[in-house]
Order: structure tokens, then C-alpha cells, then sequence
């Protein structure tokens, strides 16, 4: 994936699977066929996967290196920052 983002650009690269997720998402809901939410699951699932490698090399690629480990720390556990 951050090979391919680096040699076609990311916004290429996530384009199609940005909207294939987001319109995954939208039909899951509305399935009504075990097989089909199952398969669509997966397909939801392995498209969120290209979005990982995309956000760390946003992150090593724009932000200094003093600012890193904040950033995948943020990134990895955004629900600590919120008031519980």
C-alpha cells in the first residue's frame, strides 16, 4: 500500500476505496442475507485496512520527526482524548 501510495500519490491511491468504503457503509445496514453482510464485512473490513499505512505515512511524510509519536499515539487511541 505505501509503495503504491508513494509512486501514484495518495490522493489516487485512496480515491476508489474511500468511496467504496463509505458506500459499503452505507448498504451494510440495509442487507438483508447472511452470505452477502458476511462478504461485505470482510470487503469493509480490508478496505479500512488501506487507510492504516496511509495515515503513518501522512504522518512521517508532513510532520516533523518531534512530533511523530504524539501523532500515532493520537492516532491510535483517539477515544482517550474525549472526556469519559
Amino acid at each position: 500500500m505505501a509503495w503504491l501510495a508513494t509512486a501514484f500519490g495518495l490522493r489516487r491511491v485512496l480515491g476508489i476505496p474511500s468511496l467504496a468504503y463509505a458506500l459499503i457503509s452505507l448498504v451494510i445496514p440495509f442487507v438483508h442475507n447472511y452470505v452477502v453482510l458476511i462478504t461485505l464485512s470482510v470487503v469493509h473490513g480490508m478496505l479500512l485496512g488501506t487507510f492504516v499505512p496511509a495515515t503513518l505515512m501522512i504522518v512521517f511524510r508532513n510532520l516533523p520527526m518531534r512530533w511523530w509519536l504524539p501523532a500515532i499515539a493520537i492516532y491510535s487511541d483517539p477515544g482517550r482524548l474525549c472526556a469519559r
